[in-house]
């Protein structure tokens, strides 16, 4: 075990535990700050980055363990039982791996400039919707999770399956997908963490088969700390999005989607 390292991948472990839960690129940042602080190859630093995924998915199982009971229990029930989340979950799952397994394939042959200009367009088109919601006199009629459908279920997976381009944020894109489409602002993080756990999951797998990449202890350690962080994470976003409007949530979103597509052009 070599110190140095520990230390560098619990630093990267933070950021993962905070950047993925954010509007912002955490597989572009973590990918980032390893190859300038400590001269990673880009492509390792990606594959770290999405082994990283294991912690920060196994954070918001721990959080969000009785919805997953609950998720679990109904695939005995048959299906008389049909619960709206489940299928939400089973075709975010598929629309993800349509899209994210290809480019995770190529990711050596991408540039982290398409995914930052994305970015921009996308900050700036929920900016505007926030804007859009201010101006309006009567109150929107939000959307629940009882009216999830299975084409916005795919539509969700197939936006958080591009977000392993660099620069590109999963959280960022899919949350403001589900906003647009006028889902309250804490069930758009609410559908957005829990649709993550089953895409990072399979794709750590897939760097691992793949790429013959076996954790060590320092990625170990890296991946526990992320956990920790992105729980604390977790909670303080989840709070957050039940006191504030929201079109103050689409104005936030927007911004540091914005600020961080900038970043990336930087």
């Amino acid at each position: 075990m070599k110190p140095e390292l520990l230390l560098e991948n619990a630093i990267l472990g933070f950021i993962q535990g905070v950047s993925e839960w954010l509007p912002i690129s955490s597989e572009g940042l973590v990918a980032l700050v390893g190859n300038l602080a400590w001269g990673r190859d880009f492509e390792d630093a990606i594959a770290l980055a999405l082994l990283l995924h294991i912690g920060t998915a196994l954070s918001a199982i721990v959080y969000f363990r009785r919805e997953i009971k609950t998720l679990i229990l109904d695939t005995y029930k048959g299906p008389r039982e049909s619960n709206p989340l489940l299928a939400f979950i089973l075709y975010s799952s598929i629309g993800s791996a349509l899209s994210g397994i290809p480019i995770l394939i190529g990711i050596n042959s991408i540039s982290a400039l398409n995914g930052s200009v994305v970015m921009i367009i996308v900050g700036s088109l929920v900016w505007i919707n926030g804007a859009v919601q201010t101006k309006q006199k009567t109150a929107i009629e939000l959307r629940k999770i009882d009216s999830i459908n299975w084409v916005e279920a795919t539509g969700a997976g197939l936006i958080q399956g591009l977000a392993i381009l660099p620069g590109l944020s999963r959280s960022g894109l899919t949350i403001s997908f589900l906003l647009f489409r006028k889902y309250e602002s804490k069930y758009a993080l609410f559908l957005s963490f829990l649709m993550s756990i089953p895409a990072s999951l399979g794709a750590a797998l897939l760097i691992i088969i793949t790429r013959d990449f076996s954790l060590q202890i320092e990625e170990i350690i890296g991946a526990v700390v992320a956990f920790f962080i992105g729980l604390i994470t977790i909670h303080l976003l989840i709070s957050l999005a039940s006191r504030i409007r929201f079109s103050s949530f689409l104005f936030t979103a927007g911004l540091v989607l914005i600020i961080g597509g900038i970043m990336g052009l930087i």
